[in-house]
């Protein structure tokens, strides 16, 4: 199994907006989705500290289609790491859900630590594995992955950005008790 770390500063933008973010994802999807890979995201389950989400992408002209079963729960850290959450998402089976015809369902794990520094800035410590499954050319995964990740960063920051705008006109409070 590989894991990776990232850690990412997300200047001038507090953690509400990322809450704003993920809590509203699935009417954003398109926006984040630029490339059109993404052929179904749902919600399974939608609660503050715990979610489900089915997410079927395209692969490329050489792979078959992905799909995950995503699990993820947030946690309030207290004591020596209070103000900060813990989200650990995770691939989990479901009778409810099985795997679509055509498609591999791949397994990921990723824990996350967020919180907000005294400047105002978000700071997210992640680590995460994902194993595609099945045949996956590895030039095209490497080739897929180093360009989505600094392009997904990139965008999730300027949308922070709007989000920071929407709430400073609606004073909207972090919730993810």
């Amino acid at each position: 199994m590989n894991l990776n770390r990232s850690d990412t500063t997300f200047r001038g933008v507090p953690l509400v907006c990322f809450y704003r973010i993920v809590k509203n994802y699935e009417s954003m999807v398109k926006e984040f989705d630029k490339a059109n890979r993404i052929k179904e995201f749902r919600f399974i389950e939608k609660k503050p500290t715990r979610s489900i989400v089915y997410v079927r992408s395209k692969a490329g002209a050489l792979a078959s289609d992905r799909e995950n079963l995503i699990e993820t729960n947030v946690y309030k850290m207290e004591g020596e790491f209070a103000g900060r959450y813990l989200m650990i998402g995770k691939s989990i089976e479901r009778d409810d859900v099985p795997v679509a015809k055509g498609c591999i369902r791949m397994e990921q794990f990723k824990a996350s630590m967020m919180w907000n520094d005294d400047q105002g800035d978000m700071h997210i410590t992640e680590f995460s594995s994902f194993d595609l499954k099945g045949y996956f050319p590895k030039a095209l995964l490497n080739m897929v992955m180093s360009s989505m990740a600094q392009q997904s960063v990139k965008q999730f920051h300027a949308k922070m950005k709007e989000v920071k705008v929407q709430i400073e006109k609606e004073k909207e409070e972090c919730t993810y008790e």
